[in-house]
């Protein structure tokens, strides 16, 4: 499922507003583009992968009725155990899956999945939890009749290990970089400049890892979408990880309503850099501030490269 905002003019017509730097709120929050649709869902289990699209909003999301998620992945791949969790926050470009069972369901039953989330500007979410209303109404699940279920009970998923997650020391840190995601004069920047695709701010080693540090400020969210390899969150505020951070990512959020009603004003991550040479970009995943210069090139090189580690 796809979460999306769209705008209207007084026409009807979509529309984007190209004078708006801070971030685009729509008008509806659409479901694969549809503007409340709703799902016919036999009684039994369905996973379901969920993606913030954006451009601008955060989501939080939740069924109406209270049943809980069996959050089983993350971003690009499966959590090293599944989550039981009532609500889950997707900052633009992030993902989730989960399992719902609808068994326990009668014939009939409507439930709604919703966005609770409060965010009233581009900025990013107050990090408050709205009461349900019709506007928080995203998507009607009406379950229907019986129907197979030959998947493991979710008694069993719960208790095994899927993905373990890999062992740091095995690769140990080489080089540790500081990333401060801000404003000047009204554009976006990181570590106080703008994006010029000329500038290759990082030259990692290949086969190394690397430890980085984002930090934000100035009531701003960001979305933090690092290209290339997925990496594994150490910290955030310098204390340990929330529970959606434990997992294999490659967006992350940080700033206001990172988590809960409070910011995340400083992030750490270890990232490995295997595989491949080449160039690949960082950037803010609010569109509009990626599309007006949140972002910067890294270009993993071999150890003989002159520029190797800078």
């Amino acid at each position: 499922m796809l979460f999306t905002d769209k705008l209207f003019d007084y026409t009807g017509q979509m529309f984007f507003d190209t004078f708006n730097l801070e971030g685009i709120l729509g008008d509806q929050q659409t479901v694969n583009f549809k503007i409340k649709p709703y799902l016919e869902v036999k009684r039994r289990k369905y996973r379901f992968r969920f993606l913030d699209g954006g451009p601008s909003r955060y989501i939080e999301l939740s069924l109406s009725n209270g049943t809980k998620f069996v959050r089983i992945a993350n971003c690009g791949n499966l959590l090293p155990k599944a989550q039981i969790v009532k609500s889950i926050r997707l900052g633009v470009a992030e993902r989730a899956d989960v399992i719902v069972d609808f068994s326990q369901f009668p014939a009939g039953t409507e439930i709604y999945l919703e966005n609770r989330l409060e965010q009233v500007s581009g900025k990013g979410p107050t990090g408050k939890i709205l009461p349900s209303s019709d506007k928080t109404k995203l998507l009607k699940f009406i379950v229907t009749d019986d129907a197979p279920d030959n998947s493991a009970p979710l008694a069993q998923l719960i208790s095994q290990v899927m993905v373990p997650m890999p062992k740091r020391a095995a690769n140990p840190v080489v080089r540790k970089r500081n990333w401060s995601f801000d404003t000047s004069n009204g554009a976006w920047t990181v570590n106080g400049q703008l994006f010029d695709p000329t500038v290759i701010s990082a030259y990692p080693v290949e086969g190394t890892a690397e430890e980085w540090t984002f930090r934000s400020g100035g009531g701003w969210g960001h979305p933090i979408h690092t290209h290339h390899e997925e990496f594994q969150v150490i910290s955030r505020n310098d204390k340990f990880p929330a529970e959606d951070d434990l997992s294999r990512k490659d967006v992350v959020r940080i700033g206001q309503g990172a988590q809960g009603t409070s910011g995340t004003g400083k992030l750490t991550m270890y990232m490995q850099f295997r595989d491949w040479y080449g160039d690949y970009p960082m950037h803010c995943h609010n569109v509009v501030h990626e599309d007006h210069s949140m972002m910067i090139r890294f270009k993993i090189v071999p150890s003989d490269d002159p520029n190797a580690g800078k």
